[in-house]
């Protein structure tokens, strides 16, 4: 309820998102699997199973679901509430999102040719190879990463860069597995996630800083390293300013859906308080926002009742 009314308030804060390096699109995955990539959990097996490259992007993510459709969706992303999930959200208008820059997402089936024509594409930068240098310094073990502090993406020939230099296609920042497999131990998944279902959307600022990091979800010597690399990434994302955040006005709004029913109305006092006077809008508006209100618990007995 807390972020909700931040974001009726002040707009959508863009954050940095944490996506699969474009690396690992390379290689085919087993029919069986769906396509899905593999995400593992710790468990003790071949590190080189264990082992995953991220690109941590600053955007603001949407979802092009209707109501009717968006069970298994809270479900996932929902928070635990009194009576089971529980879920709040907010609705835009599609013309919103078009004039903000939004666009939908790029589904890739790992393995695929148009995975392959993006990885081709790539280029590892002079700080990617000083980096694996760097795991030699300490006989018998890595060193520890030198820190790479944030820089502003420039895109040039339709390349963008990391903070370790590393050029990716612009359509980078739009990329991602149509699913993933997470495994809580060797080949034996444990749940499955299918994104090409949420319809993602995406805003990513022009000025953002795309920052490079890997994690090692594997028991190591070596761990000192890895821990160093994950400190990195999340130095160099405290390190960029805030970005813009991304406003709307009261007309974009089409649904807004707080938790439980008890809460539309201090919900209708926040509107209330936050939109009359203060941005101009009369009686009728506000009385119409009111009527764009309603609740997850009503969602569920109305649209999804089993």
């Amino acid at each position: 309820m807390k972020a909700l009314k931040g974001i009726l308030s002040e707009g959508f804060w863009v954050l940095y998102h944490e996506e699969y390096s474009p690396l690992h699109f390379k290689n085919k995955v087993p029919v069986r699997d769906r396509g899905f990539l593999y995400k593992p959990s710790h468990f003790q097996g071949h590190p080189a199973d264990a082992f995953l490259q991220y690109l941590y992007i600053p955007m603001v993510s949407f979802c092009d679901i209707p109501i009717s459709n968006i069970k298994s969706h809270l479900n996932h992303y929902g928070s635990d509430g009194r009576n089971g999930k529980i879920a709040y959200g907010i609705g835009l208008t599609k013309s919103w999102g078009l004039d903000h820059n939004l666009n939908p997402v790029i589904y890739l089936v790992p393995g695929s040719q148009i995975a392959h024509s993006f990885i081709d594409k790539c280029v590892k930068g002079s700080k990617y190879h000083q980096e694996e240098s760097e795991k030699t310094k300490i006989p018998g073990r890595y060193g520890i990463e030198t820190y790479y502090p944030p820089s502003q993406m420039n895109i040039s020939n339709g390349l963008i860069n990391d903070n370790k230099e590393n050029l990716y296609p612009y359509e980078t920042l739009f990329l991602k597995p149509i699913g993933e497999i997470n495994l809580d131990k060797p080949n034996i998944p444990s749940e499955s996630i299918s994104f090409v279902d949420e319809k993602e959307w995406r805003y990513v600022p022009n000025d953002a800083s795309i920052i490079s990091g890997r994690k090692l979800f594997h028991s190591s010597h070596n761990s000192q390293y890895y821990q160093s690399i994950a400190e990195n990434a999340e130095r160099a994302k405290n390190e960029v300013p805030k970005y813009n955040d991304l406003k709307f006005e009261i007309d974009d709004i089409t649904h807004i859906v707080v938790g439980m029913n008890d809460e539309i109305p201090e919900l209708q006092k926040h509107l209330k308080a936050e939109y009359e006077g203060k941005r101009g809008v009369n009686e009728d508006q506000l009385h119409l926002l009111y009527s764009k209100v309603t609740s997850y618990e009503t969602l569920q007995r109305d649209f999804f009742p089993h």
